[in-house]
């Protein structure tokens, strides 16, 4: 064969190469199902390391020291009113013993913390601080599956003047 026929064959199989790979319509059955969680996101025991405030902790996983912080719920920042408080329930209520880690619909949020909801046995921590009134409800979607027990948690504790949040007296001094 003449040497510009294998040119020619040569320059056709670079286009065939670079062109897409079919033309056909895109398949009716809808979209790509997105895979199951992973292991990253599967409920799980750990140890909990420091308690960082009301609202998060420091734990391990996987030799990996990872933040978490509480789905649905705000404490207060650090020298806000309330904050000790929050961090000594939070302490209290955690204890010394393993804790559960739940995840919802996303697993970290935008400062790389793990979002979980946190049990010791059967008393879920997000929501005991709630009711407690140490915290208020921070429900950012799509991680909402107790936002409901939450906003009730919290207008009752409200509605009671339990906890620092809700107590006549600082809520006064705090308007002052």
């Amino acid at each position: 064969m003449d040497p510009r026929g294998w040119v020619v064959i040569a320059g056709l199989l670079v286009l065939a190469a670079c062109s897409p790979a079919s033309t056909a319509p895109e398949s009716d059955t809808g979209p790509i199902p997105t895979p199951p969680p992973g292991p990253h996101q599967a409920a799980v025991d750990v140890q909990v390391l420091r308690v960082v405030d009301g609202d998060t902790i420091e734990v391990s996983i996987d030799g990996a020291i990872e933040r978490v912080r509480y789905i649905g719920i705000d404490t207060p920042e650090v020298n806000a009113r309330c904050a000790d408080e929050a961090t000594r329930l939070n302490q209290e209520l955690l204890g010394d013993s393993q804790v559960r880690l739940v995840p919802d619909a996303e697993n970290r949020d935008v400062y790389g913390r793990i979002l979980r909801y946190v049990y010791v046995g059967d008393v879920h921590i997000n929501l005991e601080l709630a009711k407690r009134g140490v915290a208020v409800v921070l429900s950012i979607s799509p991680n909402t599956r107790h936002a409901d027990s939450f906003k009730q948690a919290v207008a009752t504790a409200k509605a009671g003047g339990t906890g620092c949040l809700w107590d006549p007296a600082g809520l006064a001094a705090e308007t002052r």
